[in-house]
């Protein structure tokens, strides 16, 4: 299964390595490159983040952010089988929820918080998960 990845935290990377090692994972922290691998990939399952660059709570009308590859991925028009945004700032999180709903890019689109996911993962195994 092909996983896409917006996170810049090198801890969450690692626990994303160690969690779906059995897939093919691909991991960006820049938005720009993210648009790039998007545009001509389609992975099964993205996880996204909000605030990237080692900032928190950034404004979500900076360019490098989950919500900025949020208003991409819209304008794409490709359906995902499940996209996860799991950023700790719950209005930029708000915001690309609204903005995937909206543009209808998956059935599923799930907001949990880093800390939640995790939790989410012990209880249900990862292939409910992905």
């Amino acid at each position: 299964m092909e996983i896409f990845i917006l996170e810049d935290n090198k801890f969450r990377i690692e626990w994303f390595k160690k969690t779906f090692s059995q897939h093919n994972l691909n991991i960006f922290d820049n938005v720009k490159r993210a648009e790039l691998y998007l545009l001509d990939n389609n992975p099964d399952v993205l996880f996204l983040d909000h605030d990237l660059d080692g900032r928190a709570f950034v404004d979500s009308n900076e360019d490098n952010t989950g919500y900025k590859l949020a208003k991409s991925i819209v304008s794409f028009g490709k359906k995902y089988k499940k996209v996860y945004i799991h950023s700790m700032n719950p209005y930029g999180a708000k915001k690309m929820q609204e903005k995937l709903k909206e543009g209808r890019v998956s059935d599923e689109i799930l907001r949990f918080p880093f800390s939640m996911l995790v939790d989410y993962y012990k209880v249900f195994d990862k292939q409910a998960m992905i």
